[in-house]
């Protein structure tokens, strides 16, 4: 009796000590790695209550989080209440062509106590075209610049932690990032973000996400040429053509060529 009291009391204490473990650690998530193809396999959480075993793939689309079309059926929630594009995809993991389902609107996820926002959703039998018994596949969001991704090996755990005292790094080699656009399967562009910082001339001039974007400078997007866009990229002022709801508006942006570049 003595000794199963006190193997009671060191289970007690077992699983106090892990649990005050990862308190102290609350950016912390433990991982395992599918020893057949060394796959990294994460669990994060939809809606704050449905958890999915997601690969982690630093190759795959960081603007987008791929999910298995079986496994949102399971959660009805996670499909977005919108017409999606469709294409045709496959893997060199898996044998078959499947029907993918993207929806340009963000998704936000946790991994363990830290919020993502993703800017795409991609539904598709992600199981049958990766041979796989997994959730889906994620990556680093795409604008996630405030967060160090540490990975710990020896443990097998990811910690996200803010980077202490951010500043913007300026490379005048790069073009600054005001928006971002997607072709649909129609052959329309459309604007799926716009960057949300001060003097942002095309926020302030307007754009808006799901507008279709026509032309610049009268210059059709659909059949503008390697040397237009070198010469729209010299101007002063872009009169870029757009559709919103039907409606054909011109917004007028002012680019300051003094400002810096790129980040």
């Amino acid at each position: 009796m003595k000794c199963i009291i006190q193997i009671f009391i060191y289970i007690i204490c077992g699983l106090t000590t892990a649990t005050c473990r990862n308190n102290s650690n609350p950016n912390r998530v433990y991982f395992s790695i599918d020893s057949t193809d060394r796959k990294i396999i994460i669990p994060i959480q939809f809606n704050d209550s449905i958890t999915a075993n997601m690969v982690f793939d630093t190759g795959w689309n960081n603007k987008g989080i791929d999910i298995d079309s079986h496994f949102a059926e399971l959660h009805p929630s996670l499909i977005p209440d919108m017409i999606s594009d469709s294409l045709e995809v496959g893997s060199q993991w898996g044998g078959d062509r499947v029907l993918k389902l993207s929806y340009h609107v963000p998704e936000s996820v946790k991994i363990d106590n830290v919020s993502l926002t993703y800017n795409a959703m991609n539904i598709f039998n992600y199981k049958k075209a990766l041979s796989t018994n997994l959730d889906g596949t994620f990556n680093i969001p795409v604008d996630d610049s405030t967060h160090v991704w540490e990975f710990n090996f020896e443990q097998n755990y990811l910690e996200i932690q803010p980077i202490k005292n951010y500043q913007r790094v300026v490379n005048p080699n790069h073009r600054r990032f005001y928006f971002s656009k997607y072709k649909t399967i129609d052959g329309r562009f459309l604007v799926d973000m716009v960057a949300d910082y001060k003097n942002n001339p095309y926020k302030t001039a307007g754009l808006q996400k799901g507008d279709e974007i026509i032309s610049y400078n009268g210059f059709l997007l659909k059949d503008i040429t390697e040397r237009e866009a070198l010469e729209l990229d010299k101007q002063d002022t872009l009169i870029v053509n757009i559709i919103r709801k039907g409606e054909l508006k011109s917004l007028i942006v002012p680019i300051d060529k003094a400002k810096d570049r790129g980040d």
